[in-house]
């Protein structure tokens, strides 16, 4: 898996981290969008209302197809993911020190007891898993390869 990240552009790399380090104002988008289609689905037309009671439930249908399709939560799925990919290892801690916290390399390495070296591999390490993930939710296309 090494090999995916070194082949990335710089500018695949970046989005990435882009993600990362704002993860709160997207996560804050993302519940944003999330109200907002929910508040729209909520309101009733009672001329249009179906006589017989169904089991599929269609604003639910249209909230999820909507948050699915939301760019801001596909990211933070990303971020979460590869946190959760990586939980218990050091790796994790890592991620809240330099993308949420916003430390050095250099504080992080001392936090950890690892080298400044060990820190730069265990970031390759993280981005190449969340470049799978952006790929999977096709955040990254063909052209930005």
């Amino acid at each position: 898996m090494g090999f995916i990240l070194t082949m990335l552009e710089r500018k695949i790399r970046k989005k990435i981290e882009w993600a990362f380090y704002n993860y709160d104002s997207l996560k804050e988008s993302a519940k944003e969008y999330i109200v907002e289609i929910a508040e729209s689905q909520i309101a009733v037309n009672y001329d249009k209302l179906p006589v017989q009671s169904s089991n599929d439930n269609s604003i639910e249908r249209a909230i999820i197809n909507g948050i699915d399709k939301n760019i801001a939560y596909k990211w933070c799925k990303v971020v979460e993911q590869t946190i959760e990919h990586f939980e218990g290892t050091g790796k994790d801690t890592l991620i809240r020190c330099k993308y949420f916290e916003k430390k050095r390399n250099w504080d992080i390495a001392n936090r950890l007891y690892i080298s400044d070296t060990s820190v730069k591999y265990w970031i390759n390490d993280i981005l190449q898993y969340a470049f799978v993930i952006t790929a999977y939710q096709h955040l990254v296309f063909e052209k930005d390869l």
